[in-house]
């Protein structure tokens, strides 16, 4: 009997949304919905047999539409559909038409336009085609009012705003000079001024330097990180899950910050070490960033922390001057950077590091290909176009990450790699003399 890719899949969806459906009715959660009303988010407390149907279910319906759609549909729709989406969803954050619209009731197209001041045949054209993606609504002709999607972007506060923001604004015009980058620079995929971003915009300073640098572009991307600290895959709470902080003991721990003024995963200075600091009450903190986001850091510091935590001002390229700790710890920085860099860096952390010091890594190690999700190697494949397009810098793999450690210092070895369920990143033990 021939095979039935279309039913095949029909039946896995029908399958997996059944698993979700009875876990959101049993959980007492609402249903999912385009109305004003349906949830934001899918609830955090869903088991892994749920989060694995939702995965499973998001992909099936994803290659179920491609296949309707076949090879030449496929291809137009990536080519035009993509583009096209993601240039109307800009122009509605850039001249700020969803805080625009009442949260309840409707605005029509006319009053919209004269409060906005733009062209209303314009936004009227812009609005109908992200309406065909369920961003707002025409509930009478001539009007708009909000679906769940495009109220999430009207929520002052909302880190999907600062997400949008910053992908729109910022990351979309870099992504899309990808070719112009590569005819300009040619194979020197090893300067991190020689990035896309850099064509798009210009400049020779580095992204995150820019972006510190432009009040807005900086709060926008602050934003889009506040979500990622608390919850989801770049969440803290991985970090202090992936090692054992506790089994330190009386240890001091060198927090090793990005230094930039603009702020990462995480939060300002001292943020991840304070997560730590809560499950491992005999841990002092060396906490090492530029100056601006040292003074934040010691600014907001808590009273109960203050005898187990050291601000300090160092630069990533200079020597560190702590020595002989017990844990050095480099939290999502070494992936912003190529490796002629990520060298440099590491060097200076490790030409201090003694016998019994080891080296922390909290960073992405790429599967093998086929070796996780699709859902998931999507992702990843997603967050590496992004550092080639922004930094010039890259997520690598376990043999990228081997290379790296080797080049640095070539008496170092990975001790080990623990990537804890649901965290889209690893935790990478290096230490002196010691074999995989």
């Amino acid at each position: 009997m021939a095979s039935a890719p279309l039913l095949d899949l029909a039946a896995d969806i029908v399958k997996n949304a059944t698993v979700v459906r009875e876990f959101l009715t049993q959980a007492g959660h609402s249903q999912p919905s385009f109305s004003p009303d349906g949830p934001a988010k899918f609830p955090a407390d869903a088991g892994e047999d749920v989060v694995a149907a939702r995965t499973q279910l998001i992909y099936a319906a994803r290659q179920l539409q491609l296949l309707v759609l076949g090879p030449t549909e496929s291809l137009q729709w990536f080519a035009l559909t993509g583009a096209l989406d993601t240039a109307t969803l800009r122009w509605l954050y850039h001249f700020d038409v969803p805080t625009s619209v009442p949260k309840d009731g409707s605005i029509t197209f006319v009053e919209l336009a004269l409060k906005l001041k733009v062209s209303q045949r314009t936004l009227t054209r812009i609005l109908r085609h992200a309406m065909t993606n369920n961003i707002f609504r025409e509930p009478s002709f001539g009007s708009v009012a909000h679906t769940s999607l495009s109220l999430r972007l009207a929520e002052e506060g909302n880190s999907i705003r600062g997400v949008v923001g910053h992908q729109m604004e910022t990351v979309f015009p870099a992504v899309s000079r990808m070719v112009e980058a590569h005819e300009k620079y040619g194979t020197d995929d090893d300067c991190a001024t020689h990035a896309p971003f850099h064509v798009a915009f210009d400049t020779e300073m580095r992204a995150l330097d820019w972006v510190a640098g432009d009040l807005v572009r900086s709060a926008r991307f602050t934003e889009s990180m506040k979500g990622g600290a608390s919850t989801g895959p770049f969440s803290t709470a991985h970090t202090v899950s992936g090692f054992d902080w506790k089994g330190l003991g009386e240890a001091v721990v060198v927090d090793v910050g990005i230094f930039t003024s603009v702020r990462s995963v995480g939060g300002s200075a001292g943020q991840v070490s304070k997560a730590i600091a809560a499950s491992a009450p005999k841990l002092r903190f060396v906490i090492q960033d530029q100056p601006s986001m040292v003074a934040e850091g010691e600014a907001e510091l808590e009273d109960s922390l203050q005898d187990r935590f050291v601000f300090q001002h160092h630069d990533l390229f200079e020597k560190n001057p702590e020595t002989a700790l017990a844990v050095f710890l480099l939290r999502l920085i070494l992936h912003d950077w190529p490796d002629r860099d990520a060298v440099v860096i590491l060097r200076q952390v490790v030409r201090k590091m003694g016998p019994t010091t080891r080296l922390l890594i909290n960073d992405a190690v790429v599967p093998v290909p086929g070796s996780v999700h699709p859902l998931q190697e999507k992702y990843i494949r997603n967050v590496d176009m992004m550092m080639l397009s922004m930094l010039n810098g890259l997520e690598r793999t376990r043999k990228d990450w081997e290379a790296l450690i080797e080049e640095t210092d070539p008496g170092l070895r990975i001790v080990s790699i623990v990537k804890p369920q649901g965290s889209a990143l690893s935790m990478i033990e290096v230490a002196r003399g010691c074999r995989r």
